[in-house]
C-alpha cells in the first residue's frame, strides 16, 4: 500500500471516524493490518474458542 493510495486514504478516514466515535471494530483491525482471509478465519476461531471457554485472550 502506498502512502496516498485510495485504500490508505480510506483507512485513514475510517480510523479517524472510529477513534472519534469510540467505535471498536475487529473488521477495521483486520483491514489495518492487512490480514489474509485464512488469518482472519484462524483468529476468529481462536477468539470464539476463548469466548466459549471464558478464557482470557493472551498474545
Amino acid at each position: 500500500m502506498t502512502i496516498f493510495s485510495r485504500e490508505t486514504l480510506l483507512l485513514n478516514v475510517l480510523n479517524e471516524l472510529a477513534e472519534k466515535t469510540n467505535l471498536k471494530s475487529s473488521d477495521l483491525v483486520f483491514l489495518n493490518y492487512d490480514f489474509s482471509n485464512q488469518e482472519i478465519i484462524d483468529l476468529m476461531a481462536a477468539f470464539s474458542e476463548k469466548q466459549l471457554k471464558k478464557a482470557p485472550i493472551t498474545d
